[in-house]
């Protein structure tokens, strides 16, 4: 049987799986995961305006600071493939209810916060919680909508990017009219408004069949050289926007004189162009390939970076920012979808579940996460802004000619395409 003839009856069998949910009750379960994802994400920003708050009244340096939000990367990172091994196993119900419940106390107890190690614990169970929603609802989309995942997952991230969006001014609006108690008692109830939904929603045949792996082995990610290089191009290119932050908002103080609205602003505008570009990118990567666009979103986004530097011009420096927030969001949204199926059409590698595949997805993006702030506060340190970018667009160009030799050109020699027909 021909590897194309292979994939196409396991894309079918896939296809039957996911049909025994019912049309109408996986949109109720997509529905859900869209909200789970909105509420992490908004709850992830919210105590962005409370930072000087914090910083004040723990008496916090800025490195301090940074090491309590990394800590919800490394919760990212620590929980994503247990909890996917989990969900495969208990069911996906049991790890959303788990991170919405691990979300539901972060609230209450960063209300409760009165030293600086409370809120590195409330930022690691943030982190938890989004290892849980991330994780079983990529690994869920994929099992329901298995030659939609680019569109479905283009979705997701639309509205990951307008929950980071409106994070912060929600925060800071519960903050002023409620007070730093209340507020994180309103948005607990919130989490516990998505805890009843959970329970209400019927999760078919997506609650696990006891069977998954208790341990786990990392052994099939270096039996998959493909996985293991595009693992490597994932960290680079989730380190974007992390970096950038860091970059550009001390840009923008001295360059440009903005303050901390306008800079909220402009990072928020460039964040609704991500939105809609993850969005666009999700639904054409399902007909024209994962691969095509996760390359050339790599090469566009290093052409544009020294660009950055160079312009005097805000409104130029924001359609520059719209730019890249088109090309990271085209690479970043097939991404998923490529890696699930660079896993699945390998036999060495194929007995892999969703769950434990978008587990190794979210801790490499996680890696990134952490690395991109840590990358550019030492390029910041070292070198000039011009520089800077510049060597950040080398990484990425070297990403992308690595992505290049080790995807799409040792496909072509096989034949066995990942992008679908």
């Amino acid at each position: 049987m021909s590897d194309l003839m292979q994939k196409a009856l396991q894309e079918r069998e896939f296809d039957m799986c996911a049909d025994k949910a019912g049309h109408h009750n996986r949109q109720k379960i997509f529905y859900l995961i869209m909200a789970l994802i909105f509420t992490d994400t908004v709850l992830y920003g919210s105590i962005v305006p409370l930072i000087p708050v914090y910083m004040k009244t723990f008496h916090l340096t800025t490195f301090t600071f940074g090491i309590i939000f990394s800590s919800y990367a490394f919760g990212v990172l620590v929980l994503s493939i247990p909890l996917g091994m989990m969900a495969e196993k208990y069911g996906y119900r049991k790890i959303f209810l788990s991170g919405m419940t691990a979300l539901a106390l972060s609230c209450l107890f960063y209300g409760l916060a009165n030293h600086a190690w409370m809120l590195l614990v409330c930022r690691f169970f943030q982190g938890a919680a989004a290892a849980a929603s991330w994780t079983a609802g990529l690994a869920a989309v994929a099992v329901l909508y298995p030659l939609q995942q680019g569109q479905k997952i283009g979705l997701l991230m639309a509205v990951m990017s307008l929950g980071t969006i409106f994070g912060p001014p929600i925060g800071g609006f519960l903050y002023h009219f409620f007070g730093y108690h209340q507020m994180f008692a309103v948005l607990s109830l919130f989490c516990g408004a998505l805890i009843f939904l959970i329970f209400k929603v019927d999760f078919a045949d997506l609650d696990g069949d006891g069977r998954g792996s208790s341990h786990i082995n990392f052994s099939f990610v270096l039996k998959n050289q493909k996985l293991l290089y595009f693992s490597l191009v994932l960290i680079i290119l989730a380190s974007t926007w992390g970096l950038l932050e860091i970059l550009l908002s001390v840009h923008l103080d001295q360059q440009f004189s903005l303050g901390a609205v306008q800079i909220g602003l402009f990072f928020g505008f460039t964040g609704i162009v991500n939105a809609v570009s993850d969005a666009l990118a999700g639904h054409l990567s399902d007909h024209y390939g994962y691969d095509r666009f996760v390359f050339w979103g790599l090469l566009a986004t290093a052409l544009f970076f020294p660009f950055l530097a160079l312009t005097a011009s805000i409104v130029i420096l924001l359609l520059l920012m719209t730019l890249i927030g088109i090309a990271s969001g085209a690479a970043v949204t097939p991404s998923q979808p490529l890696m699930y199926r660079l896993v699945v059409s390998d036999p060495e590698t194929s007995p892999q579940g969703a769950g434990v595949i978008y587990g190794l997805y979210n801790a490499c993006y996680s890696v990134g996460m952490f690395l991109g702030p840590i990358l550019g506060g030492f390029l910041n340190t070292h070198f000039k802004l011009f520089w800077s970018l510049t060597i950040f667009s080398f990484l990425f160009l070297a990403s992308a000619a690595l992505f290049y030799v080790m995807i799409i050109d040792r496909q072509k020699k096989t034949q066995n395409f990942v992008h679908p027909e």
